[in-house]
């Protein structure tokens, strides 16, 4: 998994100018096995109020995922609540950088 990073003074930008709003930078897993492409942005800022659930359509809208295949996302291998706010979940697993990072995978739930 590549390392993502913010450059200098970026994090503090982005809290001045969007302060209701998290630093998101999510990555293909590196143990994922199905066919899920690569997404092609990796750096988002969410909304702190979204629920985790609302996150997950947006990187399924990225991906341009069917239907039929299932993405899950983690959070140093742990599955977030997906009735918890991104507020909520960036305060409990964001990095010392001050970075919330996510990878994701799928699989095919019906066959």
């Amino acid at each position: 998994m590549s390392h993502l990073t913010l450059r200098d003074g970026e994090l503090e930008r982005i809290y001045k100018n969007y302060p209701d709003k998290v630093p998101v930078f999510i990555t293909k897993s590196d143990t994922a096995k199905s066919k899920i492409p690569e997404i092609r942005k990796n750096k988002f800022l969410v909304p702190s109020h979204f629920i985790m659930a609302e996150f997950v359509m947006i990187i399924r809208k990225w991906l341009v995922l069917s239907p039929e295949m299932a993405i899950f996302i983690f959070i140093n291998n742990t599955l977030p609540v997906s009735s918890m706010s991104m507020g909520e979940i960036y305060l409990k697993y964001k990095d010392k950088d001050g970075v919330l990072r996510m990878n994701y995978a799928a699989e095919n739930t019906f066959g």
